[in-house]
């Protein structure tokens, strides 16, 4: 059995930028050319990259905050509890913690990144990092060492200092896919 093939057709060479995919006299086209931008992909880097990093917390944040609230009145529903006001904010402090900290290392870990970073086109470590067996180790060290430091104090040194201090910690840096 032969396998057919299509016959390679000459393309003229040129250096000029071809805006559309104008059909010749033979029927052949002349192939679309430089039609990236024109600084080409760039990555971003330094304050702009932890500027990201905020706004991708932010939204992970709303998105803790609001399972919180829900999971706190399920429960505060179900066991009819007629505690006072403290009680409400201890179990409130308790499942925000705990959810936070499953939410921000489960989906890192299995689905590479949070919702608010793929929103905001970061992630943890490269691709390959990620099959790793120290990938979730170096998570959950990066997750604790920033729910240590008070969730705001490192990210505002890492945007006075333009780097990624948790990511130098913890060898587990973020990186822009933009």
């Amino acid at each position: 059995m032969e396998i057919i093939k299509e016959p390679k057709r000459p393309y003229p060479k040129t250096d000029k930028v071809i805006k559309a995919n104008v059909p010749l006299s033979r029927g052949t086209k002349i192939p679309l050319q430089n039609l990236s931008f024109l600084g080409g992909p760039r990555r971003r880097k330094g304050r702009k990259l932890i500027e990201f990093q905020f706004l991708s917390s932010f939204i992970d944040g709303l998105i803790i905050l609001g399972v919180t609230l829900l999971l706190t009145a399920g429960y505060l529903s179900l066991f009819k509890n007629e505690g006072s006001r403290n009680s409400f904010f201890q179990i409130f402090a308790v499942v925000f913690f705990w959810f936070q900290f499953c939410y921000l290392v489960l989906l890192r870990t299995f689905a590479g990144c949070t919702l608010g970073e793929k929103t905001c086109h970061i992630r943890l470590g490269l691709y390959q990092e990620r099959f790793l067996l120290s990938y979730p180790f170096r998570v959950i060290y990066r997750t604790l060492l920033i729910l240590i430091t008070g969730v705001i104090l490192l990210p505002i040194l890492s945007w006075f200092f333009e780097k990624d201090l948790a990511g130098e910690v913890t060898d587990l840096k973020i990186i822009s896919l933009v």
